[in-house]
């Protein structure tokens, strides 16, 4: 991630949001990769080297979590009640994972999403989400719980990552492509229902 952290935003982005919506738990993927010795504080590690890049990653992880989350949330308004769309949003993805199935290409706005937001974070903004909070996503706000602990509450780039990259930009950027997708006929009506 030090090396390339655009390539490397898009990568971390995209798989973490592709664990978490899978039937395989992101969270304990987090808690093994996005882990410091226990000697060492956050601001230790992002003056360092060794482990810079590994707490930028986790910035894109959540970001990629997020993108998911809250992604799926917004295409799955049109099919579902809105007690359903909340379970998505702040509960987990994963309840769409049998109409992923059905139809693939309804996972790619949300993919997209994480592939623009992840380099943002990792080249910008440098969001930190340390442990299994990096794989929570919006489940619960653990993620943007995770993102404070990491980051401190006085940083701008908490608030602005958590509102934009964590919350507002996943929402506008799926809102987005699934219109797309559905005046292209690639999402249909009934294909997110749960």
């Amino acid at each position: 991630t030090n090396a390339v952290p655009f390539v490397m935003g898009i990568v971390v982005s995209v798989l973490m949001g592709m664990a978490l919506t899978a039937p395989i738990s992101s969270a304990a993927i987090g808690a093994m990769i996005f882990v410091l010795p226990a000697d060492m504080t956050i601001a230790q590690a992002m003056a360092s080297n060794d482990y810079r890049g590994l707490c930028i990653a986790s910035g894109a992880a959540i970001v990629g979590c997020c993108c998911q989350m809250i992604g799926f949330a917004v295409q799955s308004r049109k099919d579902n009640p809105v007690g359903m769309v909340v379970s998505v949003g702040i509960g987990t993805s994963m309840l769409q994972f049998k109409n992923i199935l059905k139809n693939p290409l309804v996972w790619l706005p949300t993919i997209i999403a994480s592939a623009i937001l992840g380099p943002v974070s990792t080249c910008w903004l440098h969001i930190v989400c340390m442990g299994s909070s990096a794989g929570m996503g919006t489940a619960g706000l653990v993620g943007q719980i995770g993102t404070i602990s990491s980051m401190g509450v006085s940083a701008w780039q908490t608030w602005v990552g958590i509102g934009v990259l964590e919350l507002v930009a996943p929402a506008l950027i799926v809102f987005g492509l699934d219109l797309l997708f559905r005046k292209i006929g690639w999402i249909k009506e009934g294909d997110l229902k749960i």
